[in-house]
């Protein structure tokens, strides 16, 4: 166990919560006190401890001078940080506080206690990134002790993402480059990157080349070189990740492909370690891996209490360490420091050392044992402020997003704004500040710091709000008789025999005449508005249909006062006359109070087929015989109803007592329905069965969030396939180069063959004639000794024989001019050999090597 004591806590920024933590901790024996950022309220804290009832023996110190800010007289200024127990921080700045609590990364002792701010973990999401196979699944597990959640998709986040606090997001080993570009054109990804930490993870680049080829290898549904790589030894993969001999690109993400040497790979992430963002954290894979993974636990707490001041997490680094190494993820293989020394042969340690070490050195992994370099991760946490100020003005407003609930979003001068399009064009830039108040106290004009606080704004504003600024805007034109338009978040259909209505001029008591005449429908979607417009249109045809009948009825005297019953049990129905209308309704809807009906309350019965209105007992009877048809399914006993529809994409169908959870866009027929149809409906996460309408509703939200993942794995399987297509065309296209390429080679190979035989036949003959030429020598040799010999005896006998010395020597001499123009004549021969032999051995080389290719 390592002896590592600090902790890091976040309260709630009161005078109460301050005062609540130090007496609780003065009571368990704490003494000395260190107050960081003294303002109003460290003040306030400093003088109910030291001049309040409670006297405690207790030392209080801050970190600014006392002729620069006012202090008590009780608080030194100087302070020995060994002493120091706790740690108080009063800065309400998120910026300052997350600069500040960065600045204790080396203490070991103290308990810090901060305020709880926009920085708090809780409040903004983290985002992770690392050099392909550095340790992201490290990282992982980390944040995921932290407490944070794991968001729908690991997918690359973009600009349409819902970026949730309190969840991490994984950058998919993004270059720094992107981020870099105009952000306004990707502002909700960028002001959610900007505004959260980021964590990097790298590693030593020898076990990055041993990972990324056993991952290359293994990953057969991810990676289309894995059967290329699998094909290769160990030492080949190694080789092929090392120099870059990949036959395709590797691609690491969406939109990014790599081809290159291992050099060019940690180079292309090597901005982020050495010169990284101010909310960017840098860690070391061998710091944060501990002794499960061969690494050092002291390093490991080390590194973990950095990544909790940075996210302001509270706890102590011993309660995390242990539940970050997982052997489940999915490219996890071994996750050990230094496996590369078990993996790599001579031949690639030479490879690599071949290379420019630069990156090496950059990265600080050089021939020192890794013991030595623990907890040297790189980095620089002093410039470490939790967020990136984005405090470049703006000179010209940027248009986000075009009517979003009849506003304008503009981005100016770091804020959001919210213009309504019932000012026309609006230039910020020249509105004076009195102007831009006026506008915001009538609902005008609104901003905020982020694009979801301003719209979080909009979607709060009151109904009354929301239609006095909205637009008409219309969808539709002819859906049987009336033109369908949106305004103020609800939908209408006008008749179109009024002509021009505009809705925002309409006083109210004319728009309840127009609704209650069905001049006007009004609707919470456009599928329930047009089944309002075909009821009205059905209505209005039998009306039609029997006008005689009707006006001859109509002159009875039976118009009742109260509802009375005049027909039951006709298909379902029963006929209800009241004040001359007779009512259709369902039999059991409960909770149907017939004098107390309104237009709002028919059409909501109407929308969900459980009352229609005829003129006369007759029309009523003719309706019923007419929805109890085939042609027309409306609500009776015995026949599937819709009991709620568009809840969360979905319809609710009541048949049999069972209800039915229907996907809108599937069409199904519950009456035909079989267990296997049902069974197929649900492994599509289109259907779903529920005993009541509760756990109807209940069961949208998981059919929602299952749809959903099926929708994305669909995404990424189009995606795959693409990128397969796209690599196949590719993997032909070389093919058939290759092809040619062994074509080529195939004929070289003939050529060189014969070539190679003739240089054999040739060599033959120049072996046997020197054989010929060496005998001949010999043979002059042993003709020359005899000469010698003869001559010597002449001389040793004394004889005046001087003629037949004379002829003698002319003859030895004739004899050793020939046999020097018989070596000279081998020489050359044995020249020419070596030369053939040498050519021999060159073709066969040649040939060897057109083998191997060819293969």
């Amino acid at each position: 166990m390592v002896d590592y004591k600090a902790e890091l806590h976040f309260v709630e920024y009161s005078i109460k919560s301050y005062l609540e933590c130090f007496y609780g901790l003065a009571a368990k024996g704490n003494r000395h006190f260190l107050i960081q950022g003294v303002n109003s309220l460290a003040r306030e804290f400093l003088n109910h401890v030291l001049n309040g009832e409670k006297k405690l023996s207790v030392k209080f110190y801050t970190d600014v001078k006392k002729e620069k800010t006012p202090i008590p007289e009780n608080v030194e200024s100087s302070y020995d940080i060994d002493q120091i127990e706790v740690i108080f921080n009063f800065m309400e700045d998120e910026e300052n506080l997350s600069t500040a609590l960065m600045g204790w990364a080396s203490i070991s002792h103290c308990k810090i206690y901060a305020p709880i701010t926009g920085h708090y973990c809780k409040n903004r999401p983290v985002f992770i990134n690392s050099i392909p196979k550095g340790g992201t699944h490290l990282l992982f597990e980390c944040v995921r002790a932290m407490g944070f959640e794991e968001p729908p998709t690991l997918d690359l986040p973009d600009n349409k993402t819902d970026f949730t606090p309190g969840h991490f997001y994984n950058l998919q080993h993004a270059k720094r480059e992107c981020f870099s570009q105009q952000y306004i054109n990707i502002y909700n990804f960028i002001n959610a990157f900007a505004n959260s930490v980021v964590l990097f993870i790298y590693r030593d680049p020898r076990d990055i080349a041993v990972s990324l080829a056993y991952y290359l290898a293994s990953q057969h549904q991810y990676h289309i070189l894995s059967e290329y790589m699998e094909g290769l030894s160990s030492e080949d993969r190694l080789l092929c990740v090392i120099q870059g001999r990949y036959p395709l690109p590797v691609f690491f993400n969406r939109d990014l492909s790599f081809e290159g040497d291992i050099r060019e790979l940690i180079n292309t992430y090597l901005d982020w370690i050495v010169n990284p963002f101010p909310n960017t954290l840098v860690i070391r894979f061998e710091d944060l891996i501990g002794a499960e993974g061969g690494g050092d636990r002291l390093a490991q707490v080390k590194a973990i209490w950095r990544i909790q001041l940075a996210l302001h997490v509270g706890g102590t680094p011993e309660e995390y360490c242990g539940k970050i190494f997982s052997p489940q993820a999915l490219t996890f293989r071994k996750g050990q420091i230094g496996d590369y020394k078990k993996e790599f042969t001579e031949k690639v340690v030479k490879e690599f050392q071949d290379l420019p070490q630069d990156f090496m050195e950059q990265l600080r992994y050089s021939d020192q044992s890794l013991d030595e370099q623990l907890g040297e991760s790189l980095g620089s946490w002093g410039a470490f402020k939790g967020k990136i100020p984005l405090t470049a003005k703006m000179h010209s407003p940027v248009l986000i997003e075009r009517d979003f609930q009849g506003y304008n979003l503009i981005y100016f001068n770091g804020h959001v704004y919210a213009v309504s399009q019932n000012l026309g064009e609006l230039d910020l830039r020249l509105t004076p500040p009195e102007k831009i108040t006026e506008l915001k106290n009538k609902n005008l004009l609104m901003d905020g710091k982020s694009l979801g606080e301003v719209k979080e704004i909009i979607l709060n504003l009151p109904p009354e709000v929301v239609k006095q600024f909205a637009h008409m805007r219309f969808l539709e034109e002819g859906v049987d008789g009336y033109n369908i338009f949106e305004f103020g978040r609800c939908y209408y259909a006008i008749n179109q025999n009024l002509g021009p209505l505009d809705l925002s001029l309409v006083e109210q008591n004319k728009l309840e005449a127009l609704k209650n005449n069905s001049e006007v429908l009004v609707g919470h979607s456009v599928a329930e508005i047009k089944r309002m417009t075909a009821l009205v249109s059905t209505l209005i045809h039998w009306i039609s249909d029997n006008e005689g009948n009707a006006s001859n009825e109509k002159g009875v005297a039976n118009v009742r006062f109260r509802p009375c019953v005049v027909a039951e049990s006709l298909d379902g129905f029963n006929i209800i006359q009241f004040r001359g209308i007779f009512y259709i309704v369902a039999q059991g809807l409960e909770n149907f109070d017939i004098e107390n009906l309104d237009s709002e309350k028919i059409f909501n019965y109407q929308s969900k087929n459980q009352l229609l209105v005829g003129q006369t007992l007759k029309q009523a009877k003719e309706i019923i015989k007419i929805v109890s048809s085939n042609s027309l399914k409306y609500d009776f006993t015995g026949k599937p109803k819709i009991v709620e529809e568009g809840h969360q994409g979905f319809n609710i169908v009541q048949y049999k007592s069972v209800f039915y959870v229907i996907a809108q866009r599937v069409s199904i027929d519950v009456e035909q329905l079989t267990s296997i149809l049902i069974v197929d409906f649900q492994s599509k996460f289109q259907l779903a069965v529920a005993s009541s309408l509760e756990q109807a509703k209940e069961l949208t939200g998981f059919l929602l969030s299952r749809k959903s993942q099926v929708e994305t794995d669909e995404m990424r399987r189009n995606r795959v396939n693409e990128r397969w297509k796209k690599e196949n065309e590719i993997l032909n296209c070389k093919a058939q180069d290759l092809e040619i390429k062994v074509t080529e080679y195939e004929n070289s190979l003939e050529e060189l063959k014969e070539i190679g035989a003739r240089k054999e036949q040739q060599l033959k003959e120049f072996e046997t004639k020197l054989e010929k030429q060496s005998r001949q020598i010999q043979e002059l040799e042993q003709a020359l000794k005899a000469k010698e010999t003869e001559t010597l005896s002449l001389v040793a006998s004394g004889k005046n024989k001087d003629q037949e010395i004379i002829l003698a020597n002319k003859e030895l001499a004739r004899l050793t001019r020939r046999m020097d123009e018989y070596k000279k004549q081998v020489n050359w021969d044995v020249e020419r050999i070596e030369s053939l032999v040498k050519m021999v051995c060159t073709k066969n080389e040649e040939i060897i090597r057109l083998n191997e290719a060819i293969r």
